[in-house]
């Protein structure tokens, strides 16, 4: 598989590592760099439990409880790297689907943007100075 950009990140499946711009590496461990493959491949699709034990572990036996497993690794290490863009949907007793979201990288509890609030206090300041500016035109008047 080739290499996928997602987000600010360009996921390695041949070297189990995603690089950013920055030249940062994140290292994956290969099972479920794997995973993560197979569901890449398929992105927005469901893909079945077989489908993705075929792919991942080939001619060795594994049970369903070998892919839960390593599906609950794969979303531990997303979220451990803040990789929040990348979603991984189960599909009760079926299977799985990838969501990428767009640009999803920023967790609920982070400020609000700068641009929002250097305007948000640039409207504050305004109110202010209009408030002073009558205050003063009144005590001149009542003088």
């Amino acid at each position: 598989m080739e290499p996928t950009k997602i987000d600010n990140w360009i996921f390695d499946p041949t070297h189990d590592r995603f690089i950013n711009q920055d030249k940062q590496e994140l290292f994956i461990e290969p099972r479920l760099s794997r995973i993560l493959s197979v569901l890449i491949q398929k992105k927005g699709e469901i893909i079945r439990r077989e489908e993705i034990i075929d792919a991942v572990w080939n001619d060795v036996y594994v049970n369903d409880e070998s892919l839960t497993k390593g599906v609950f690794d794969l979303r531990k290490w997303l979220k451990e790297n803040k990789l929040y863009q990348i979603e991984i949907e189960t599909i009760r007793a079926i299977g799985y689907r990838l969501n990428i979201k767009e640009l999803q990288t920023v967790e609920k509890n982070t400020p609000k943007s700068v641009g929002k609030v250097i305007l948000k206090g640039a409207f504050y300041l305004l109110i202010i100075m209009s408030f002073l500016i009558m205050l003063i035109r009144a005590v001149q008047y009542e003088n």
